[in-house]
């Protein structure tokens, strides 16, 4: 997997460069309702959600 900064780089000047921008600067945290866990990431908290099956 990608890091944060890879990914960055990989997409400059592209529409994914601009959402990652975005949801990084919103202070939104998405909270697994199982767990005391939270995420910046709506996807990191679904690929969380899975290890609770």
């Amino acid at each position: 997997m990608m890091s944060e900064s890879e990914l960055m780089n990989a997409a400059e000047g592209s529409l994914l460069d601009i959402s990652l921008e975005e949801e990084l600067c919103t202070s939104e945290r998405f909270s697994c309702g199982i767990c005391e866990a939270s995420y910046a990431r709506k996807a990191y908290l679904k690929r969380h959600l899975k290890t609770h099956d």
